[in-house]
């Protein structure tokens, strides 16, 4: 398992070339049906322009990569458009670039380079960060030093997603996958060995604050 790079949320820019007007959107998008979504919300705001064009890459494990070119000539759009996602090694984002047509014909390389400067442009804009794998275990354990273990979880930059305070406590915690065996027998040391836990399956997680310029 391995982190991936990502934006942490929405972005625009407008760039003009040659008197037509690129405005390049950026979003997060956890999969394809949150990437169409955004799609139809951007050719909604922006119905009157010449083009919208879009390209994605979704997923982590299973990666899916689209693009269009909503009407430019083949491969002179959405292409370029994805290609800039790759080359920025970002994951889960979709771009929709949208043209509005300045009246002067821009030929086929005009057109590639400027849409692949207007996803440039935004996704350089675009705030980063890190979606990191983490594993999901549900602890069932009694009051003794839980407090400890609570503290322990966070030490390790794990995290508590879920909580059930009853005759005895049920948490389910997200932890860096090194950290797994270590809160695990952490959590048989406190109970004396009694601890239930079972391990779940693996989540991303977004750690914001990376390093824009990697």
């Amino acid at each position: 398992m391995q982190e991936y790079r990502v934006i942490a949320e929405r972005c625009q820019v407008s760039i003009i070339v040659r008197r037509s007007e690129f405005i390049a959107h950026a979003a997060p998008a956890k999969d394809e049906e949150e990437a169409w979504r955004f799609v139809e919300e951007i050719r909604e705001l922006h119905r009157d322009a010449t083009h919208n064009v879009y390209a994605w890459r979704v997923g982590f494990d299973e990666e899916l990569v689209r693009s269009s070119d909503d009407g430019e000539p083949a491969g002179t759009a959405g292409r370029p458009v994805l290609e800039v996602i790759q080359r920025e090694d970002l994951r889960n984002v979709v771009v929709v670039v949208t043209r509005y047509f300045g009246g002067i014909l821009l030929g086929a390389g005009g057109l590639v380079r400027a849409y692949a400067k207007a996803a440039t442009e935004v996704l350089r804009e675009a705030p980063k960060a890190l979606c990191q794998p983490r594993r999901r275990l549900r602890m069932c354990l009694d009051y003794g030093g839980l407090g400890k273990l609570q503290n322990e979880i966070i030490q390790v930059g794990g995290a508590i997603a879920e909580a059930d305070y009853g005759a005895s406590v049920v948490l389910d915690v997200l932890l860096p996958l090194p950290a797994v065996d270590f809160i695990s027998q952490m959590a048989l040391d406190l109970t004396r060995g009694e601890a239930r836990i079972e391990q779940l399956g693996i989540e991303y997680v977004m750690v914001t604050g990376v390093d824009e310029t990697k």
